[in-house]
């Protein structure tokens, strides 16, 4: 609809050229009298315009996001520190990847790898032991981000346990953050 308005207005435009260059050439030879003549145009549009975003960030477990970098939060037990969080789709369109970085908090690699597995279809416990949907293990932090491969709809979470040895999760001050990119838009069902 807004092409046909433009159109419209362009053929409008055009017209009120015409005819005032038109109206400038009217006097007749001969005449002492100057001919005038003029055009008013108007024409009105209306544009819609709709904005889309596609955001996800890290989020404590089933508490609202509050910004990224998040900081984790660790259990330790039996020589591993454990730390649950959730990946948050916090734009307007549903996502078909999360990218998840861990660093420290002066921005350095974390001492040791830490493996992260997202519950797929659940919740983590509160202890990162058991998930009732589908453990699926996205890879170990070591050398760079990880990146999901599950589909979040617009608000959905993904609840998200990461791992790692010990004394990281008793030294290190690690936060996890969360990027996605126009690419990680998921296609609209039916494509």
């Amino acid at each position: 609809m807004p092409q046909v308005v433009t159109t419209r207005r362009r053929q409008l435009a055009a017209l009120a050229a015409a005819v005032a260059l038109a109206a400038t050439h009217l006097t007749p030879s001969g005449a002492s009298g100057a001919a005038s003549a003029e055009v008013t145009a108007t024409a009105r549009t209306t544009l819609t315009v709709t904005v889309t975003t596609w955001r996800a960030a890290p989020a404590p477990p089933s508490l609202p996001h509050p910004g990224t970098p998040l900081a984790l939060a660790w259990t330790t037990r039996a020589g591993e520190g454990v730390a649950t969080f959730d990946v948050v789709n916090v734009g307007r369109l549903p996502l078909a990847r999360q990218t998840i970085g861990v660093r420290t908090a002066d921005g350095d690699p974390t001492p040791d790898p830490i493996v992260l597995t997202a519950c797929v279809g659940g919740v983590w416990d509160a202890n990162g032991e058991g998930c009732p949907g589908d453990p699926v293990e996205l890879g170990a932090h070591e050398d760079g981000p990880v990146t999901t491969g599950v589909t979040l709809a617009a608000g959905e979470r993904l609840s998200v346990r990461a791992v790692t040895r010990r004394r990281t999760a008793a030294q290190a001050d690690v936060q996890v953050d969360v990027a996605v990119s126009r690419a990680d838009v998921a296609a609209p069902a039916g494509d």
